[in-house]
């Protein structure tokens, strides 16, 4: 059994190091392609999906936070 639960509890800290490498991701991307924008390189018909890319990662981010706390 306790071998399982140390599985388990491995499993969940690799689960957790993959999605905050993705979280990593994302705000990159977002904020490279803001940065696409603000320069004018990218063409201005992304803007909405960029808002919405930072809106999620915002949330995202929001969930995380409050999922940290309320562990600890």
């Amino acid at each position: 059994m306790t071998t399982l639960r140390q599985g388990l509890s491995l499993a969940g800290e690799a689960f957790t190091v993959l999605a905050g490498l993705c979280l990593a991701a994302v705000i990159l991307l977002a904020g490279l392609t803001f940065l696409a924008l603000l320069v004018g390189v990218a063409d201005h018909h992304l803007q909405p999906t960029v808002l919405a890319g930072f809106l999620i990662v915002l949330v995202g981010l929001g969930y995380w936070l409050v999922g940290r706390r309320v562990r600890a």
